[in-house]
């Protein structure tokens, strides 16, 4: 299950950064950009819940991506409709949203591939160097 959470968030996000990146010269990225964003966004909510309630690893974390990405969802729907600059929208709208695909991604690498071992990080660790 987290080798798949992983690999269909790093898809998502691959696919929607090559999709979007073809539809920049049609002028509809920033709509592209935005239906991606829905999808992984759903995705990540649902997946952070499971491993939330499900007692994966970084259980904390994933509890305080869920606060802070709902707490962000609260604010968009009060500040979006306030603010009448569209460039500020699309700001709001789109760089704390990827900001937050990016860590919910990292956490289910780390889940899916925790580190190995207990390295210590000291330099040749056999002659207690």
């Amino acid at each position: 299950m987290k080798y798949i959470d992983f690999g269909a968030q790093l898809l998502l996000i691959l696919t929607a950064a090559i999709w979007t990146t073809c539809n920049i010269p049609s002028g509809s990225a920033i709509a592209t950009l935005l239906i991606f964003q829905f999808f992984i966004g759903a995705w990540q909510i649902l997946s952070a819940v499971i491993g939330v309630f499900c007692g994966f690893p970084y259980q904390k974390q994933r509890g305080w991506y869920l606060a802070s990405a709902f707490t962000y969802l609260f604010m968009l729907f009060i500040l979006a409709p306030v603010v009448n600059i569209y460039l500020f929208q699309i700001l709001i709208a789109m760089v704390p949203a990827w900001c937050f695909a990016i860590y919910s991604c990292y956490l289910s690498y780390r889940t899916a591939f925790p580190k190995s071992g207990k390295h210590t990080g000291n330099f040749l660790r056999h002659i207690s160097f």
